[in-house]
């Protein structure tokens, strides 16, 4: 693909006018993945559709979903561009899948995004304000917050990580002191240059962690991570897989190890196993033990690089 089209919005109706090629030196591609989730996926285009930004494109990555929701997106072309992948291979693989098929279109950011959120007008806006403040900065966060309830902050960018325990935790209030390990991959705008210099994300992780193993990457190579405090995107957490259910303790707990080993070489056993322990813990004082299992198979494909995708 060497040329998108180009979403222009007006202020008043929401409606745009007529799609032009891609020209603006700042011109945002959105990306979204959606994996038999289209009635959010459709929610979200339609967030998108009212944004207050000068030059954006929606791509849509359908991860062979099989239930119709590819021939939902297509009804959208051409002002959605939708690609259909072959294989569900998770949500770091199908991001690259977008983004390599924009490495000959004039993009300047790529903003990827949640499939289970709901933007306002000017979310991307304020977030590329806070890219251009530097050319150092290679990625910027959004705050989060609930979509049933927006006055609950799920975290304000991202969040940071015990090099001890292994545990990861969203910031929640943002002050003048805090430093982010990571950015949160619900909404996450990456500078064009910064994705050229350090590659695509990691698909070993399927789902979690990918954006914090990023975010590090970003780091070891002197770009910077922001927070633009007045992008607000309303996330209903993990639809697709559902917080708390087995299958985000597999994934969660597979990726912990990945990152684990990754980013803490030398000692990655230590938070490893406090962190295991924790969380299966805590799973059996509940008598949550499909959990628990779910847990510690996470753990034992995340050693041996074993990878059981949903069906």
């Amino acid at each position: 693909m060497n040329e998108l089209e180009s979403n222009k919005t007006h202020r008043g109706d929401g409606e745009r006018p007529p799609s032009g090629p891609l020209t603006d030196d700042n011109h945002v591609a959105v990306v979204l993945v959606n994996y038999k989730n289209a009635k959010d996926t459709l929610r979200c285009v339609d967030s998108l559709r009212q944004l207050d930004y000068g030059s954006y494109s929606i791509v849509v990555v359908d991860n062979c979903s099989g239930d119709g929701s590819y021939e939902q997106f297509m009804k959208l072309e051409p002002l959605v561009k939708v690609i259909r992948s072959d294989s569900n291979d998770g949500f770091a693989a199908a991001c690259n899948l977008a983004m390599n098929a924009l490495r000959d279109s004039p993009v300047k950011y790529f903003w990827l995004l949640n499939n289970d959120t709901i933007v306002r007008k000017d979310s991307l806006a304020e977030l590329v304000a806070v890219a251009q403040q530097s050319d150092a900065i290679g990625a910027v966060g959004s705050r989060i917050v609930d979509l049933h309830n927006v006055e609950k902050t799920i975290c304000v960018g991202g969040g940071v990580i015990s090099r001890v325990t292994g545990r990861s935790m969203h910031v929640e209030n943002f002050t003048a002191h805090t430093k982010l390990d990571y950015l949160c991959g619900a909404s996450c705008l990456i500078r064009r240059d910064a994705y050229e210099d350090i590659g695509p994300l990691s698909e070993k992780y399927f789902l979690y962690w990918e954006d914090a193993d990023y975010s590090f990457r970003l780091a070891k190579r002197n770009w910077l991570i922001s927070f633009a405090d007045k992008s607000v995107v309303m996330h209903a957490e993990s639809n697709t897989v559902g917080k708390g259910s087995s299958r985000f303790d597999y994934f969660f707990s597979r990726g912990s190890v990945i990152f684990l080993r990754n980013h803490c070489k030398y000692y990655w056993v230590v938070p490893l196993l406090v962190s295991l322990s924790g969380r299966l813990a805590r799973r059996v004082i509940k008598g949550n033990y499909v959990g628990a299992l779910a847990i510690a198979t996470g753990v034992a494909h995340g050693l041996s690089g074993q990878l059981r995708r949903p069906g």
